[in-house]
């Protein structure tokens, strides 16, 4: 398993404002968060109580495009969302952001996981060469800027 952790603080919001913007949120407003860089983000299928919902999402880290749709598999509105990556089936691939109150603020700990546990564990060894050192350090980059700029978003 390949785990990509960082953390972000976004300066005068609440964690339910956070979670709320990523439910809720539309090609028009993802697009105004980073201009360019955040091309889509919106709900294709939407499921009462989230779980389950289908999102779409599309956007550049670095040099990298990122084009996936992924189902909701954890939800609670100010402390956590799980996006599971899916082709068709579920794949082997997580987004999780988990939801912290700060002084000022809330920090947000962006968790990409992809891989197998296990057997399949073999398999990483070929997901390394997309999800390599250069792709981890601008994801980093991608996500504290990134949550910079919803903190203004957020705050008008």
């Amino acid at each position: 398993m390949i785990i990509f952790s960082v953390t972000a603080f976004i300066p005068h919001v609440t964690k339910e404002q956070v979670t709320d913007f990523f439910i809720h949120c539309t090609v028009p407003q993802y697009q105004k968060w980073w201009p360019g860089v955040h091309l889509e983000l919106y709900t294709m299928k939407r499921i009462k109580n989230e779980l389950g919902s289908i999102i779409y999402f599309d956007e550049y880290v670095g040099n990298h495009r990122l084009k996936f749709k992924s189902k909701i598999t954890k939800y609670e509105r100010g402390k956590i969302i799980e996006y599971q990556m899916i082709k068709g089936c579920a794949l082997p691939a997580w987004l999780i952001m988990e939801f912290t109150d700060m002084p000022n603020g809330v920090q947000v700990t962006h968790i990409l996981k992809v891989g197998y546990n296990g057997m399949g564990k073999i398999f990483d060894f070929f997901l390394r060469f997309y999800l390599s050192a250069s792709f981890e350090k601008q994801l980093s980059e991608h996500v504290k800027e990134e949550f910079l700029k919803l903190g203004n978003i957020l705050n008008g």
